[in-house]
């Protein structure tokens, strides 16, 4: 587990750059849904890959500064360090590196080169070359570059060593993109390197002992011990104490932490009254920070599921259905292999008949099939021949039972704007009745397709409520490009979807009303799906914050929710229950950080893409009658 540091997150200084598509870029110039060039660290390849989360803030503290003759890195505490360690590459916190005693060799080019960059930089005159074209064309060479004096020099290695890491005061923008593989190509001072990003991490906290594990052997330095583990309850709950009185404190500023994001399973014999567990609810009461999974109004258990990222949800009884070992087995050796996401809006924009409507979308869902498909094929193969070396490791009980490494792992497609949909195809959106009657037949639709593809490939599918942070916004401006009076969410200048199959943010601050609306829908997700019950303020106490847990989970067959208070930052009086975008308490005009959950995880608003915060300005927030909570 990557727990984040009290910094905020593994971050970079603010005059360091990244690699991006359009090149060189600053912390003030990438946003959520750009790409950004990165190195795959099974292949040792460039690739593209998307910036799925962003952060940057005002840091003043220690750095730590790593030097040779051609780098000049300067991170933060924590931030992992990409490195070599035998013939492998690892991404470990520098705080470990600097304790090496070995060489500490880092990549500074891809070990796959590209011939034509090769006999260009061969070719071109250097002095009169673009610099900024050259360093990007040394990358593609597989060399290493930097700049001094305004002189380029060609670097013909693909590692360096470094010489000196040193802790230094620093005081500025700290920033990190966060990419699928959780490295970025950066520049500082003219010298070119590959690091390390912060990953999005969830955890699943169970509150007593599991009945998978209850009976088994501990295990202490990889041997089994006389004690089982239904012996270690208190210690779960001193751990969970424990984890929340450090999340409830945030960084000294008093934020948050945005990961790990804990799922608390909500069971039928769940200890409500449990005092240990006090600061888990003064938690969400504040900051919001838990996932809960509802197994109270559920047919599953919680062992039958694991959660991850902010919505996903794989059914291990689709892996125990498939054979090949015991459900338990299995259970951790799952995961989806990759998610397409749907374009709802436009399927309603270009169909004039029913008919119409669910032929395109089961065009749609062919093709995301067939990549899906590939994609399997794909990793399979460079699992095969070693590319993904801890991936074959973990999974070599798969391959032996079932013939392929990755054959516990679904193949998941999901959906943006049902809504806008709705509007475009039959005139009235999900908040209605034809609307939603409509909206349940295209999820069964969807989902009868989904068995057909499983019995067709012998791989496993599900259907998943995309959370589309940045995705959302891209494809209704693609749609507004294309379709001048397609309907969309937001304004004119800044377009959005609504979230897979959820209200309008601005229909209701009824909690209940929204859910009579929602919980048929999203109990058609086979892959996920998550309520946020988005409030104005922090919970005053935490009677209220069980209260409403349980009257929700009770009444409805939701599969997540998230309490999500908004608050605000202040850099003198730090924590602020509500929105406050200056500072009601200061005697200056300060400003201050609004944090809400972004779809799946809190961070400030100032920080989201603009269609998110023209989102945030519409959204009607939830009202908490309090006595109504403690009957």
């Amino acid at each position: 587990m990557a727990v984040p540091t009290r910094v905020g997150f593994q971050c970079l200084s603010e005059d360091t750059e990244i690699l991006t598509e359009k090149g060189w870029k600053g912390y003030n110039e990438v946003d959520i849904g750009d790409s950004i060039k990165t190195f795959n660290i099974q292949n040792r390849e460039i690739e593209s890959k998307e910036v799925i989360k962003m952060f940057k803030r005002e840091y003043e503290g220690e750095m730590y500064n790593l030097k040779n003759e051609i780098q000049d890195q300067l991170i933060s505490p924590e931030h992992r360090v990409l490195r070599k360690e035998g013939n492998d590459f690892v991404l470990e916190k520098i705080e470990e590196v600097a304790k090496l005693k070995t060489k500490i060799i880092i990549p500074i080019a891809p070990e796959k080169s590209s011939d034509e960059a090769r006999a260009f930089l061969e070719a071109c005159d250097t002095e009169k070359t673009d610099l900024e074209l050259l360093q990007i064309m040394a990358l593609d060479a597989g060399y290493g570059s930097f700049v001094s004096e305004g002189k380029f020099k060609l670097i013909k290695e693909t590692k360096t060593q470094i010489s000196q890491v040193n802790k230094i005061g620093y005081k500025g923008v700290i920033w990190c993109p966060t990419t699928e593989n959780e490295t970025v190509i950066a520049r500082r001072n003219g010298t070119v390197f590959i690091t390390g990003n912060c990953p999005f991490t969830n955890i699943t906290l169970d509150l007593t002992p599991s009945e998978n594990f209850k009976d088994q052997p501990v295990i202490i330095g990889g041997e089994p011990q006389e004690e089982t583990y239904a012996e270690f309850g208190s210690e779960m709950k001193m751990f969970i104490k424990a984890f929340y009185t450090v999340m409830i404190k945030g960084d000294r500023s008093g934020r948050p932490f945005s990961f790990p994001i804990p799922t608390i399973n909500i069971t039928k014999d769940f200890p409500w009254d449990d005092p240990d567990l006090d600061k888990l609810w003064e938690a969400s009461a504040k900051y919001g920070i838990n996932n809960f999974a509802n197994y109270i109004n559920s047919d599953m258990s919680p062992s039958d599921s694991r959660s991850m990222c902010c919505r996903l949800r794989l059914d291990l009884t689709q892996l125990s259905n498939r054979g090949g070992g015991s459900l338990f087995g299995s259970g951790s050796l799952t995961g989806s292999i990759g998610v397409v996401t749907l374009n709802l809006p436009r399927i309603g924009y270009t169909s004039k008949t029913k008919k119409e409507f669910f032929e395109r979308l089961g065009e749609a869902m062919d093709i995301a099939k067939e990549s899906l498909e590939i994609k399997r094929k794909t990793i399979e193969n460079y699992t095969k021949k070693g590319l993904y070396p801890y991936s074959r490791h973990y999974l070599k009980g798969v391959k032996r039972a079932k013939g392929q490494y990755f054959a516990n792992h679904f193949a998941t497609i999901g959906l943006i704007g049902m809504h806008e949909a709705l509007l475009n195809f039959l005139g009235e959106g999900v908040n209605t009745k034809k609307g939603k009657k409509f909206a349940l037949e295209i999820l069964d639709f969807m989902r009868e397709r989904l068995v057909k593809y499983q019995t067709e490939t012998g791989n496993i599918y599900n259907l998943e409520a995309t959370p589309a942070e940045s995705t959302a916004y891209r494809l209704a401006r693609k749609d507004k490009k294309a379709f001048k009076d397609i309907i969309a969410s937001g304004t004119r200048k800044i377009p959005y979807y609504t979230n897979s199959t959820q209200l309008p943010v601005n229909y209701t601050d009824d909690i209940f009303e929204e859910m009579d609306l929602q919980d048929e829908l999203q109990c058609k997700y086979t892959g996920g799906t998550i309520e946020h019950i988005f409030l104005g303020e922090e919970i005053s106490d935490i009677e209220t914050t069980k209260k409403l847990v349980k009257r929700v989970f009770e009444k409805y067959h939701l599969p997540f929710i998230t309490l999500t208070p908004t608050f605000s930052i202040c850099p003198a009086h730090g924590y602020i229950s509500g929105k406050h975008f200056k500072c009601p308490k200061c005697t200056i005009d300060q400003p201050c950080e609004v944090y809400s959950r972004v779809v799946g995880y809190l961070r400030p608003v100032s920080q989201w893409n603009e269609a998110k915060q023209q989102e945030f300005k519409k959204r009607k927030v939830f009202k908490i009658r309090q006595r109504e909570y403690k009957k």
